[in-house]
């Protein structure tokens, strides 16, 4: 299994999908096609497709405290930061009468003077002659740390319901798509979704879309899409996380371990995360004492993220996936760019193509066995081919067209648009109306659905009494008690049913509550891709009320 998600594009390209205005209860973790497709975060045909930036105004969100954000030692391995081995100067960190464990282990800036930097495991890093008891680096060294450098990735402080949202309509587009879906030579996913009959490319290259898929992949451990969509088998957990997290940064950054680590600490994933954790104890000052906080982290050591060996020339020999560059007897591993024919003055452009792996990378064939460097490689190479198709972009109308293997499933989404009934209602009260939008944002018509509306009583005292259901009754569109009428609904389709609420249901007394729960059935052949949409509920308060009749008995 597999998911994916999307957000909304600046490009001018046309998407196929009209949008809905759409009520969701809550979050939807299969595909939640609740917010319809409003351009969904696609690009058609243009890879490279212009990012998206997170709102302006995302609100107010508690983030962990994840300290000055600077270049840390880590284990290439597991991603845990590798602590001082004394602190302070001279003094075993964990010493009688040493409080707090040891320090985080700064790396030194390549300007750094040397008496301030000594070597570990290969790489620079402060001398711990010059890390206090508090674990604060000092002069002369102090200006020697280097910033993590996070990019469009700061948006992960947005609130999650963003991603949320994002990751519902990546998801849905995805699992609709009429052919197989793609990997594009940078890895990220594509989709078809068909026009006039004609199948078209998208691309989902939106950063936020990308950022929300990473992190629904290391917060559950699977991506929500079946199997049969990809061309050969669905690509492993880890490489599908890396492309997510290399598409969502900035094309010109750099991606490294501790832009990887610091990400998940912002996303609070090691708390929340299926995967493998490793907690270890930090000293630091709290609160104007020095002590050790335990801090847990995503171990990418572990199965199933420790079998991730990434080997360069080897993932891009691969892409696109599947091969369709330079047409008919296609090439894996072979993309197509826009290159100079001439020099100026009278410089000209051909549309070239040639191995990704030689033209992204000449001669830097990494390969490497530490699953923590490796997936912050992979996501780097992500990003530097984005960064490639971006300057050498091949104009739209001259695009070698993918192959599409088409999708034969029946794919539908029923959803409950809105319900409305009153929010307050006399006892007795007659002919007040109550209405039920449903619709289907799939791709295929939904056959023989049936529509119930149940309200249940809940009397002052806590007793709950006999359901009421209201269904389709065949014609007008109206509501009648225990009708069970079924109908179709077409792709972007909707129907407003309208009823009127039973008055022994008001008859609950003064104090009671109709409890109102709308529900969608598919009974057709095919799948409902979003179920958890098929669902509304609401209240009715009932005044003024008398006591329950003899026929209202007790659940």
């Amino acid at each position: 299994m597999i998911e994916l998600l999307l957000k909304t594009s600046e490009s001018e390209d046309y998407c196929p999908f009209p949008s809905q205005q759409m009520k969701v209860s809550g979050r939807v973790l299969a595909v939640s096609l609740a917010l319809a497709f409003q351009y969904a975060g696609a690009s058609r045909k243009l890879p490279h497709g212009p990012p998206e930036d997170p709102p302006n105004e995302p609100g107010e969100v508690e983030t962990p405290d994840l300290g000055d954000l600077i270049r840390l030692l880590r284990d290439e391995s597991t991603g845990v930061p590798i602590l001082t081995e004394v602190v302070p100067a001279g003094k075993e960190c964990y010493e009688e009468g040493v409080e707090g464990g040891c320090c985080l282990w700064p790396l030194a800036s390549e300007d750094c003077a040397e008496s301030c930097v000594m070597v570990k495991d290969g790489y620079r890093v402060i001398n711990p002659d010059y890390i206090d008891a508090t674990c604060a680096v000092t002069p002369p060294c102090d200006t020697c740390t280097m910033e993590t450098d996070f990019g469009r990735i700061s948006s992960a402080r947005a609130p999650a319901d963003m991603f949320d949202k994002s990751y519902d309509e990546a998801i849905a587009l995805l699992r609709q798509s009429v052919c197989q879906l793609y990997e594009e030579p940078s890895g990220r996913l594509g989709y078809f979704a068909e026009l006039d009959g004609i199948p078209e490319e998208y691309t989902i290259d939106s950063p936020l879309s990308n950022l929300a898929l990473y992190r629904e992949v290391m917060t559950t451990g699977v991506l929500d899409l079946a199997s049969d969509l990809f061309p050969g088998s669905t690509p492993p957990l880890t490489h599908l996380a890396s492309t997510f997290f290399g598409a969502a940064f900035d094309k010109t950054g750099s991606i490294n371990m501790d832009t990887v680590v610091y990400t998940n600490a912002i996303f609070d994933l090691p708390a929340t995360t299926v995967l493998p954790t490793k907690c270890i104890d930090i000293r630091g000052e709290v609160m104007g004492e020095v002590a050790a906080r335990n801090k847990c982290f995503i171990d990418y050591s572990e199965e199933p993220l420790g079998t991730y060996n990434y080997d360069r020339a080897q993932n891009f020999a691969g892409l696109p996936n599947p091969p369709y560059v330079p047409g008919g007897a296609t090439q894996s591993g072979v993309f197509e760019f826009l290159e100079e024919a001439t020099a100026p003055p009278a410089l000209t452009f051909h549309i070239a193509n040639a191995g990704i792996f030689e033209k992204v990378f000449p001669s830097d064939p990494f390969a490497g066995e530490k699953a923590a460097l490796s997936f912050a490689k992979a996501a780097d190479d992500t990003r530097a081919v984005i960064n490639f198709m971006h300057n050498w972009p091949v104009p739209s109308d001259y695009v070698t067209p993918r192959v599409c293997t088409r999708v034969q499933a029946t794919l539908y989404n029923l959803y409950i648009a809105s319900l409305q009934v009153p929010k307050n209602i006399n006892a007795g009260a007659e002919e007040r109306e109550l209405l039920v939008t449903v619709g289907n944002s799939g791709r295929d018509t939904a056959k023989d659905a049936t529509v119930v509306v149940t309200g249940i009583v809940q009397t002052k005292d806590g007793t709950m009494l006999d359901p009421i259901e209201l269904g389709y009754s065949g014609t007008d569109d109206t509501l009648e008690v225990d009708a069970t009428e079924s109908f179709d609904l077409d792709p972007a389709e909707t129907v407003t049913f309208t009823g009127f609420v039973p008055v022994e249901l008001t008859m609950g007394g003064e104090g009671s509550t109709i409890n109102w729960i709308a529900e969608i059935v598919p009974r057709s052949a095919g799948e409902d891709i979003m179920p958890d949409d098929n669902i509304m509920t609401e209240e009715t308060a009932v005044k003024r009320g008398a006591k329950a009749p003899k026929k209202l008995r007790a659940l």
